[in-house]
């Protein structure tokens, strides 16, 4: 009785073990080393020294720029940096244009019927790249999801830019195949 018990606890092991787990690499070229390959845009987007960079030209040029791609959720957070600021004043130098609401830039998480996450990102001031981390461990490992950087003009008098770089979903913690074998042999005694 005891041996049919210890074959099956071995084979579960060995399965557990060996079962592909989600691992980190589901972006493809979240670094953007190989320019923009693996992800779609709209508009004035390009690549450069490793990063994305998305413009707009003011009221009579691109006013919206889209960068995005689909990935398969392996972790609990998404994670990538990013810049955000104005170039300079663009063509309204008329009255009559009334005031516009700022230029605006956002992270969007498209993952069909399980959510729809938008954030907005903030100007930054300095020329530095700004860490940022999004919380998606609402949604299943394996999940299908489009992440889409938006870029707005909205004729504020300004013209804007957005770079991104360093795109991730770190996986989430697999215990070890070792540990699980240290965890069997101890449940079978």
């Amino acid at each position: 009785m005891l041996r049919p018990l210890r074959i099956i606890t071995y084979v579960v092991i060995i399965i557990v073990t060996f079962f592909p787990h989600y691992s980190s690499g589901q972006f493809i070229n979240g670094d953007f080393s190989s320019g923009l390959l693996g992800w779609d845009t709209y508009s004035d987007v390009t690549a450069k020294e490793g990063a994305a960079i998305l413009r707009t030209s003011g009221i009579y040029g691109v006013y919206d720029t889209l960068l995005s791609t689909t990935f398969i959720v392996s972790g609990e957070s998404l994670n990538f940096k990013y810049y955000f600021d104005i170039t300079g004043p663009d063509d309204i130098l008329s009255p009559d244009f009334p005031s516009y609401p700022p230029d605006s830039f956002q992270v969007s998480l498209d993952a069909g019927n399980d959510g729809y996450f938008v954030e907005a990102l903030s100007w930054q001031q300095a020329d530095i790249l700004t860490p940022f981390s999004l919380d998606i461990s609402l949604l299943e490992p394996g999940t299908i999801v489009t992440l889409s950087f938006d870029l707005l003009d909205h004729d504020d008098g300004y013209r804007s830019i957005a770079v991104v770089d360093d795109v991730t979903d770190p996986p989430r913690t697999v215990p070890e195949p070792g540990t699980l074998i240290l965890l069997g042999s101890g449940l079978m005694g």
